[in-house]
């Protein structure tokens, strides 16, 4: 990955990239240790506190037949590299992950539209890390550390990354179905 840009703060992964779609290349990877605005899907808002891993990926598949897979990639990423940490993790479709039945992991795609064309995918992705507590979210939530899991943030992120480009190239040629 050569294109890496991090933020102490930020007010979202996604929205840095999808500002900066144009002038970024395919595979910049955007890092932070806090977001101030979060989110998920139907604009809910992602609690992003220090302690999380929070990262949003920018690509520019040359195939567009298969957009919607890469945010199974990257959910099928997550739960590979989180169950060598714990095992009892799955992914809730589409965009969740669970451990212990609590949610652990958000993702959020975006499409960045230009001219009326798709010009790129924003995958952001929030995992819950070393938080101690979970605030009051609407549903049962946890965080590695909760779980009696202490991960190194930037360890698991490197882990997350090999998955989904290893297997980023098939998904972009033949769908999600190519990896199963």
């Amino acid at each position: 990955m050569s294109n890496v840009i991090h933020f102490e703060e930020i007010d979202s992964t996604n929205n840095y990239l999808k500002a900066n779609c144009a002038s970024l290349p395919h595979g910049t990877l955007v890092t932070a240790r806090r977001q101030t605005a979060g989110r998920g899907r139907f604009n809910r808002k992602w609690i992003s506190e220090e302690g999380g891993l929070y990262f949003s990926v920018l690509i520019k598949p040359q195939h567009t037949d298969f957009w919607p897979n890469f945010t199974q990639l990257m959910g099928l990423s997550l739960c590979r590299a989180i169950e060598k940490l714990f095992p009892r993790t799955y992914l809730k479709w589409p965009n969740d992950v669970l451990a212990d039945g609590k949610k652990l992991c958000g993702i959020l795609s975006e499409g960045v539209l230009s001219g009326g064309r798709l010009e790129g995918m924003v995958i952001g992705t929030g995992v819950n890390v070393g938080q101690k507590t979970m605030p009051n979210v609407g549903q049962p939530a946890t965080s590695l550390y909760m779980l009696g899991i202490e991960a190194d943030p930037q360890a698991l992120l490197q882990d997350i990354l090999n998955y989904f480009w290893q297997d980023y190239p098939a998904v972009e040629e033949r769908g999600f179905a190519a990896i199963c």
